[in-house]
């Protein structure tokens, strides 16, 4: 009898507990909309988990954040996918269309021509970057190497 009352209770409990918190999560989607005027908290809560908006607003801590639009993103998104089968797979551009095998109104999306540019800029990038990490790297004792090479000339 004992054990049936517990898991009774604990059942009660987790349900007690789950309503608690999407209560609680509705009052505080109320509250943000109540202030949709000030800010955009109320979207993104609509949009995303209570704990990933504290993450955010714990982040940007009420500086402005912009967002590309949608074209931009499927953009931005095209030459992620482009650039690793381009650069780090090595397929032609012929090879890139067949493999994405977009719909005909959609194949001007992959212009070797626009996406080659970007991807070129890209690399430039991520050279110039690389090269600036490196040379920041402080590797033990090599310095002290490089003194004595220049001592021995």
């Amino acid at each position: 009898m004992e054990n049936i009352v517990k898991e009774k209770l604990k059942k009660y409990l987790k349900v007690e507990e789950e309503t608690a918190s999407s209560l609680f999560e509705q009052l505080a989607l109320y509250i943000y909309a109540l202030e949709a005027g000030k800010h955009d908290l109320y979207i993104l809560a609509k949009l995303l988990p209570e704990k990933e908006i504290s993450k955010l607003v714990a982040y940007f801590d009420g500086d402005t954040i912009k967002l590309p639009t949608k074209k931009e993103h499927r953009t931005l998104l095209l030459l992620g996918v482009c650039y690793y089968l381009k650069e780090i797979k090595r397929f032609t551009w012929e090879e890139i269309k067949t493999f994405l095998d977009l719909p005909e109104n959609n194949q001007d999306l992959v212009s070797s021509i626009s996406l080659g540019g970007k991807i070129n800029k890209l690399n430039e990038k991520i050279s110039k970057e690389w090269v600036e990490m490196l040379r920041n790297i402080k590797v033990s004792g090599l310095d002290e190497f490089a003194k004595g090479v220049k001592n021995e000339k």
